[in-house]
């Protein structure tokens, strides 16, 4: 049985601060009107859905990729796989027919 496969080049990813900062600067706005209106469900929400975003920014901040010989040592590996696996499936061995139905 093959196994799917699926490789993703990212080139030159960068951080970008100017995204976060508007974001956060976008909530705080949240928060703002919050205040302005006197409405503290606007307050809370806009403070739960900042936590929640700082966390998701701590949380990704840290590179899952691989190095260009560590890509190349994975696709290695994944092309080992399929190169083996025609040849442990023909040497299974086959299974019986299914028994025929009495009468």
């Amino acid at each position: 049985m093959k196994t799917e496969h699926t490789i993703t080049i990212k080139t030159n990813p960068k951080f970008r601060p100017w995204r976060m900062i508007a974001t956060i600067i976008a909530q705080i706005g949240v928060i703002g009107v919050g205040v302005l209106l006197g409405s503290a469900a606007m307050q809370w929400a806009g403070f739960v859905v900042l936590g929640l975003m700082l966390i998701g920014l701590a949380v990704g901040a840290n590179p899952r990729g691989l190095s260009i010989e560590g890509a190349r040592r994975e696709i290695d590996r994944i092309e080992g796989e399929d190169i083996a696996a025609p040849r442990i499936m023909a040497s299974a061995p086959k299974s019986p027919p299914p028994p025929k139905p009495r009468r």
